[in-house]
């Protein structure tokens, strides 16, 4: 499915909303799907997701530094396998700068795995130039 075909709106959630909506059809074996997910960490996070339906198959996990007031982790950007190559990261990436940009807060990212290295670390060094007036600082530990 390409990413013209279904709403690739992104919109911020609670991220209680995505536990309640595990338990739909549409959502069944998301924390499978996006194994960044978990119940535990998602009552801590804001959560920008994208849709295909009802279906989530990205997200990407924002979390409020608790030892500094202005400024939220980007725990993780996530998109389900089957989505991937289809822009969700960037347009998951760039709505976290938008977010930050109209809070005025800065964003700290977590370390990158291998792949992500490799597919999103590019994504956030292009667009952290979009929005100078966002105080990104990268890899957080």
């Amino acid at each position: 499915m390409r990413l013209y075909e279904f709403n690739k709106t992104v919109r911020l959630v609670p991220g209680a909303h995505i536990i309640d909506r595990a338990e739909e059809p549409e959502n069944d074996g998301i924390y499978d799907r996006l194994h960044y997910l978990t119940p535990r960490e998602l009552v801590k996070q804001e959560v920008l997701i994208v849709e295909d339906g009802k279906r989530i198959v990205g997200a990407l996990g924002l979390e409020k530094n608790p030892y500094e007031d202005n400024t939220y982790w980007i725990d993780y950007v996530e998109v389900e396998y089957d989505y991937q190559n289809q822009q969700i990261a960037a347009k998951l990436i760039h709505s976290a700068f938008e977010f930050a940009y109209k809070r005025q807060v800065g964003l700290e990212n977590s370390s990158y795995t291998p792949q992500g290295t490799e597919r999103i670390k590019h994504i956030f060094a292009r667009i952290s130039k979009e929005f100078p007036d966002v105080d990104f600082q990268e890899q957080r530990r």
